[in-house]
């Protein structure tokens, strides 16, 4: 892997960590707590909301393309492509925790392995011209406001956490 490759492999995957961290540190009795309230939707805000709809992005955006995106779990191409969609059930901290180890799996190989990083980026189709690297520096930047809303929200509780990582597997 060049350096450019490896050290956004760095950051993405201590991203990723301190997702997964979070998660796994979250109590159950905050997994439905809601982080702010959407009218139209209830489930929008909750803890579990906010970590899979962090990973569902990560996924999807780690494709090669949208033609060729196969969801890591929990959701299938349909689901993503109905704006209307919801899951039967709010998902499991197992659940979430897996969804994030075949995400981290799935961008280390794009990361490491998308042919030119300068090409436009062929996975969000109506949207606005952007290269893959900067499609993975954008998606990064999700990753890192969704991870902080859920520290946020533990920290409120009172759950003190070091989930800082300096780079993947780094604290």
């Amino acid at each position: 892997m060049d350096a450019w490759r490896e050290l956004l492999w760095h950051q993405f995957g201590a991203g990723l960590d301190m997702l997964e961290g979070v998660i796994r540190d979250c109590p159950e009795e905050l997994w439905h707590e809601h982080m702010w309230t959407d009218p139209e939707l209830d489930i929008l805000g909750t803890f579990w909301w906010v970590a899979f709809h962090t990973l569902k992005w990560t996924d999807l955006d780690m494709s090669d393309s949208y033609d060729e995106y196969t969801p890591a779990m929990l959701i299938t191409k349909a689901d993503f492509e109905n704006e209307n969609w919801l899951p039967d059930h709010a998902y499991t901290k197992t659940e979430l925790l897996e969804f994030c180890r075949r995400v981290r799996i799935k961008t280390q190989n794009r990361i490491a392995h998308a042919p030119n990083l300068l090409k436009v980026q062929d996975v969000r189709r109506n949207w606005i011209d952007m290269s893959v690297a900067e499609l993975m520096l954008y998606n990064l930047r999700h990753l890192m406001e969704h991870e902080g809303n859920l520290s946020m929200l533990l920290g409120q509780r009172g759950i003190i956490r070091d989930g800082w990582m300096s780079r993947r597997g780094v604290r």
